[in-house]
């Protein structure tokens, strides 16, 4: 029987005290599982995009098509690594251009967005530096783009921002996207696991865990994560990460 993490949790409490260990250990590798499903979707996804593309003849085996797929196969491997007991303790957060990183995603990003109807819109302030494990930084972008791509409905529009914030000095990561928009009562639900909005409907896959994932993982950077409603008409997502200064 699989049970999500939120009701084992609610149950192993009541278990025996013998139990409470093995289910907690069941939980969270439930968890984990779930996670993992979820972020392979987008990669996979895309890899299934750039195949019907070639063909259908829209796009030609040009070094750029074949880099971009390699690249959707390494997030995979990546992703599967991630998850592997033995490599969460080699983890280690070092100097990263978080500008840089972003950067490099303008052009996937854009072609996924394109593939769906939707216009990417990019405003980056370079030279900002974090202290970050690239891993999780990849999957919070992942996770931000897939989240758009589900629930924004086409024509529509994916604004991503990176700038230093005036008052804090912090890195700020403004994801928006346009319209349907998120009620002010949901907004502190999203970063629980396996809730979706009201405006989700029944033909949208999801299992509610993009943006729970996302708070998880800022978490793990020292970060904080802010939802709001978007000046698009849709969601905001504001990720503050401390700022090295380089």
């Amino acid at each position: 029987m699989n049970r999500s993490p939120a009701f084992v949790a609610a149950v192993v409490p009541h278990f025996p005290s013998g139990y409470r260990e093995s289910a907690t250990i069941i939980a969270a590798e439930n968890a984990l599982r779930q996670m993992l499903l979820h972020d392979l979707k987008l990669p996979l996804t895309v890899l299934k995009g750039e195949l019907e593309a070639l063909q259908d003849g829209i796009h030609q085996w040009t070094p750029a098509v074949i880099s971009s797929m390699l690249g959707e196969l390494d997030q995979m491997n990546t992703l599967l690594n991630t998850f592997e007991p033995s490599n969460e303790e080699t983890r280690q957060q070092h100097p990263i251009s978080l500008s840089g990183f972003i950067s490099r995603q303008q052009s996937q990003f854009y072609r996924v967005a394109t593939q769906t109807g939707l216009t990417l819109r990019m405003h980056i302030q370079p030279h900002l530096w974090v202290d970050a494990d690239i891993t999780p930084l990849k999957r919070i972008m992942q996770n931000l783009l897939s989240n758009s791509i589900k629930y924004t409905k086409s024509p529509g529009t994916i604004d991503i921002q990176l700038k230093r914030a005036d008052d804090t000095g912090q890195c700020e990561l403004i994801w928006q996207d346009s319209s349907p928009g998120v009620s002010l009562h949901e907004l502190p639900l999203l970063a629980r696991a396996h809730f979706r909005t009201h405006s989700a409907t029944h033909t949208q896959d999801g299992k509610g865990l993009g943006l729970w994932g996302v708070k998880q993982m800022v978490q793990q950077l020292n970060g904080s994560v802010n939802f709001s409603q978007s000046s698009l008409g849709g969601l905001g997502v504001t990720i503050s990460l401390p700022y090295l200064g380089y």
